[in-house]
């Protein structure tokens, strides 16, 4: 439905200004072991990241705004260069109702194809003069200045400006923000409530549109988060085959939204990180230049509270050639070879040396910033968990190395793969027994356990003329999986690094190939796997696994997030999923309460969260003086 609001709009201030102390920040996760991959911020997401979810909002590709034509119905025609945006991304015009102009109003979406976003009352408040449309939520009220619109179940939002500025003195619609339903009953930060009658004392509750400067991140996200010492960045900031270059292309934290191409704002992890009280990890595109390196340093040491550690790492995966990941790996392959002609060796070669040497100039770069402080970077060397050639061509950079006597492992504090377990379920020589297993119903279910747990695919595929490698595991998933950890973890030791999990977890999957009967496999094999208790089983197996190694931090992946034939990689599903339903998420945590860190030093001494510094630029910090 679309529902026309043709208010004109001018900002005025409230005449009530009220107080609201800083959130302080949780040290549940001060003896955690464990860290977690955040899913992105995006318009689909079932994690409720931001309470403005306005930084949700983009075209569906990558950019902000889709240019719609009024006379076709068309919603994008791809006129995106004749957009005059501000420099926060606001249409200061817009083309004449003219039937032959190429678009007349302009839509971004808020929420779509994502039946598992708030219900209820969203407040939009926002300054200017102009018109605006919202389709799929209902209109409830509208002032100068402020809307209240109501999203009910498995619907839609696109936001639309038909108009702005329509008396050309400058004051176009502008600093939009979509307010999310509920509160608190307290200044916690990870206390939630949908309306005052849940709260002891009703004169408690305080709206999320009296709060949603300070608090940032919704109370049921950061609920979620409160127990995972460490929090990777990788999809936040959108990292693989990320073109940025210079620190002046990056987007800033006071653009309409953070979900675009290039990924969301430094100060948004900064500031997440510093309610939670976790580590931060960085992943930084493999494009930047020394200066972007630089600046990134300088704004992490400015904003950054506490002493814990800050793990930094260049680029993500660069030894996979699989798309999109591939990009990033041919640009260092490219960039090896223009740095060492006069030689001769394979392209992964060229790729892991030049990947090594950035690595290390990455870290000296962020180490001298930091100087007197340089012992919390925790720079990071990513490899290849099953074939340690990969790690080994890293750390050693031997075609670097032998121009200057300096091995990259010497500039390193870690080294990190990914963890994972039954990978191996998804290759071609299994399909016709998993398809098998798919129609056998819980029979099927029961020996996708038994593979994980001891092994069969080995006695039934094994073939005398394959190499090992190529052979199922004899005991199958999990028992792989601790080998790989043995194998990684004397490779680490040999240069005195830290061995960490950048990522981890199961790893059933077809990544969306649908052929071949794979779609029902997925579907009554792998997507239930998940949703069944001995999930939770496997994972607790493979993490006593890991600790019991010797190894050091472990990182899940990933947050929140829907499972669909990509693969089942989020913990729970949706945000309001109750723990004792999402076996994984509960398996994770209940490692965390019963297992203390057990790395030497590991013990964090955290920052409480009460440092007038802990907003990032553009956020209020403790008294707030709202304009509508």
């Amino acid at each position: 439905m679309k529902t026309p609001n043709y208010t004109t709009l001018t900002l005025g201030a409230l005449s009530l200004a009220f107080s609201l102390p800083l959130l302080a920040a949780t040290s549940d996760n001060a003896n955690s072991g464990v860290g977690i991959n955040l899913t992105g911020i995006n318009y689909w997401s079932s994690q409720w990241t931001t309470l403005n979810v306005m930084k949700h909002a983009s075209n569906g590709s990558g950019q902000l705004w889709a240019t719609s034509n009024a006379q076709t119905w068309e919603y994008n025609t791809g006129h995106q260069a004749l957009l005059d945006l501000d420099e926060q991304g606001w249409p200061r015009s817009l083309p004449s109702d003219s039937p032959d102009a190429p678009f007349h109003y302009v839509t971004t979406i808020i929420y779509h194809d994502n039946p598992h976003h708030p219900v209820g009352e969203f407040v939009i408040l926002y300054e200017g003069e102009g018109e605006l449309y919202y389709s799929g939520p209902e209109l409830i009220s509208s002032e100068p200045g402020r809307d209240v619109v109501r999203m009910s179940e498995n619907s839609f939002f696109h936001l639309q400006i038909h108009a702005t500025d329509p008396n050309n003195t400058g004051n176009h619609i502008r600093n939009i923000r979509i307010i999310a339903p509920g509160g608190s009953c307290s200044n916690a930060a990870t206390d939630y409530a949908a309306n005052a009658a849940d709260c002891v004392n009703p004169e408690q509750f305080v709206a999320f549109e009296q709060s949603y400067q300070e608090r940032i991140f919704h109370p049921l996200f950061l609920d979620d988060m409160r127990q995972f010492r460490t929090l990777r960045f990788m999809q936040l900031l959108s990292t693989i085959d990320n073109p940025v270059q210079h620190w002046a292309q990056r987007n800033q934290y006071d653009y309409a939204s953070w979900a675009l191409n290039g990924g969301s704002p430094y100060e948004v992890a900064i500031a997440m990180s510093n309610k939670l009280g976790a580590e931060p990890w960085y992943t930084l595109p493999v494009r930047v230049d020394d200066e972007y390196i630089r600046q990134f340093a300088r704004l992490l040491k400015t904003q950054s509270e506490g002493n814990s550690s800050i793990y930094v790492e260049f680029g993500n995966e660069l030894w996979n050639n699989a798309w999109p990941y591939i990009f990033d790996g041919l640009y260092l392959e490219e960039q090896g070879k223009t740095l060492w002609p006069d030689t001769s060796y394979h392209d992964i070669e060229y790729r892991m040396n030049y990947y090594g040497l950035r690595s290390a100039q990455m870290c000296d770069i962020i180490k001298t910033e930091f100087a007197e402080d340089a012992g919390r970077i925790q720079c990071v060397m990513g490899g290849q968990t099953g074939v340690p050639w990969i790690s080994e061509q890293a750390l050693n950079c031997p075609i670097h190395a032998a121009g200057v006597g300096q091995r990259c492992a010497d500039n390193m504090d870690v080294l990190a793969v990914g963890s994972y377990f039954a990978g191996y379920f998804a290759d071609q020589k299994y399909l016709p027994i998993l398809r098998d297993w798919a129609s056998d119903g819980a029979e099927g279910l029961n020996n996708l356990f038994e593979e994980m747990d001891s092994g069969i695919l080995h006695g039934l595929t094994y073939n005398p003329d394959e190499p090992p490698w190529w052979q199922a595991p004899e005991q199958g998933a999990l028992a792989q999986a601790r080998d790989n950890i043995q194998g990684n973890l004397a490779l680490a030791q040999q240069d005195g690094l830290m061995l960490a999990a950048y990522e981890g977890g199961q790893h059933l999957t077809y990544a969306g190939d649908i052929r071949d009967g794979r779609d029902t496999i997925s579907e009554a094999l792998f997507l239930s796997a998940n949703r069944d208790p001995r999930m939770a089983a496997a994972f607790t197996n493979h993490l006593n696994d890991w600790q019991a190694s010797g190894a050091g931090l472990y990182v899940v992946f990933e947050s929140i997030g829907r499972w669909d034939s990509w693969g089942a990689f989020p913990l729970k599903e949706y945000q309001t999923q109750p723990r004792e339903q999402a076996y994984k998420y509960d398996a994770v945590l209940s490692f965390i309460e019963q297992t203390p860190c057990w790395w030497a030093g590991c013990t964090q001494h955290l920052n409480d969260g009460n440092s007038p510094n802990s907003q990032p630029a553009g956020d209020v910090p403790v008294s707030v003086q709202p304009t509508h």
